[in-house]
């Protein structure tokens, strides 16, 4: 029998029978065997054992296998039926990395096009000023450095000692976020030199 390292019985009971109380089997042998206790954000199984000081966190559906097939330690699991909390040893096997990215994108699970970070979480994409990209007007790189835009307009002109980065798109001036960054870390440089002087 295979222990997985664990101590054999909690509280009088043999800790397998412990682990097998917390999962719903009354489906049958085909079914999916859910996991009736704790579970984490993602919906898997979570088991815990030990004794004091020597507490484990294992995943259900892990330990399933685990005990049922002897092995430990190996690195991946793939589900036949592709459902986080069931723990049917049935549905369950070892697997690499590349053969759970192979079953990925086979059904399609992939976060690409709509199901991508960017279309999924939108607010994580920076927009507007926040790109790194985005082209700003005189008022907001005014209102970024904090000074008035007579400020900027006197550091594009030819002739100042520390010009702004600008690009002129016809009569408009415009400034890169990136840009201004490089400008600000090169003053700051220049001070630090100015100051160890």
């Amino acid at each position: 029998m295979v222990t997985c390292g664990l101590r054999l019985r909690w509280r009088g009971m043999p800790i397998i029978d412990r682990f097998w109380s917390y999962v719903d089997i009354t489906g049958g042998p085909d079914a999916c065997w859910p996991w009736t206790a704790g579970t984490d954000k993602d919906g898997y199984g979570k088991f815990q054992h030990g004794g004091k000081g020597e507490q484990l966190h294992v995943r259900a559906h892990r330990f399933a296998l685990e005990i049922t097939t002897g092995k430990t330690g190996a690195t991946g699991m793939h589900w036949k039926c592709d459902n986080p909390p069931c723990c049917n040893p049935t549905h369950l096997r070892w697997s690499t990395q590349t053969e759970n990215r192979a079953d990925c994108t086979a059904k399609g699970r992939d976060a690409k096009g709509d199901r991508s970070g960017k279309r999924t979480h939108p607010e994580s994409v920076p927009r507007g000023s926040a790109h790194p990209a985005a082209l700003l007007t005189v008022p907001e790189v005014a209102a970024f450095l904090h000074v008035p835009t007579s400020w900027v307009y006197d550091h594009v002109r030819p002739g100042c000692s520390n010009p702004l980065p600008v690009i002129k798109i016809g009569k408009y001036l415009r400034f890169q976020m990136s840009d201004l960054a490089v400008y600000i870390d090169s003053l700051a440089t220049n001070a630090r030199r100015n100051k160890d002087l």
